[in-house]
């Protein structure tokens, strides 16, 4: 047994490894190509399983049930603590509901280890739907770990970094 991992997921690899210490966190633009890649976000794909009336909107009601399954069906390592005060953040201008360019442009979306950690364990179990956000990091991580001799590098102090599927198929 991994001394390392926090809690077995019986039947996903990926889901265990985001759930241990062997994961560790970098803002979700170093998962992403390059800016002049024709996919679509991952972001905006996320923002599109949201919006579950699609409306082209999601409400705060919208936010919080999304989370709320996402921590049932994942189970408790991928339970984000307060999605109402993240709804907070992305929505600056207190409109009651997020648009997609608000959404997009949301700084602390880019940074949040808990939300990094639920969108990649999401790619993870729906193979890929959000983009494959879960195999560059992996790739990432793995080649970092290469070049270590095999020692994982240091997992950063929690809290923001210090530099800036649809839910129905899980």
């Amino acid at each position: 047994m991994n001394n390392d991992t926090t809690y077995i997921y019986a039947n996903s690899t990926e889901l265990t490894y985001l759930a241990s210490t062997n994961y560790i966190p970098d803002p979700l633009a170093s998962y992403i190509p390059n800016a002049t890649d024709s996919r679509v976000s991952p972001i905006q794909l996320f923002f599109e399983i949201l919006d579950t009336d699609q409306g082209g909107t999601v409400s705060l009601v919208e936010f919080t049930s999304a989370f709320k399954t996402i921590g049932q069906r994942l189970g408790k390592c991928f339970i984000y603590p307060n999605p109402i005060s993240l709804f907070g953040q992305i929505d600056a201008k207190q409109q009651g509901f997020l648009v997609l360019q608000d959404f997009m442009n949301a700084s602390c979306l880019n940074e949040d280890q808990g939300f990094i950690q639920i969108l990649l364990a999401l790619d993870a179990v729906t193979e890929g739907s959000l983009g494959g956000i879960y195999k560059n990091m992996h790739a990432q991580q793995e080649l970092i770990r290469s070049k270590n001799g095999g020692n994982r590098p240091r997992r950063p102090a929690q809290g923001r970094f210090s530099y800036k599927s649809k839910l129905g198929r899980m």
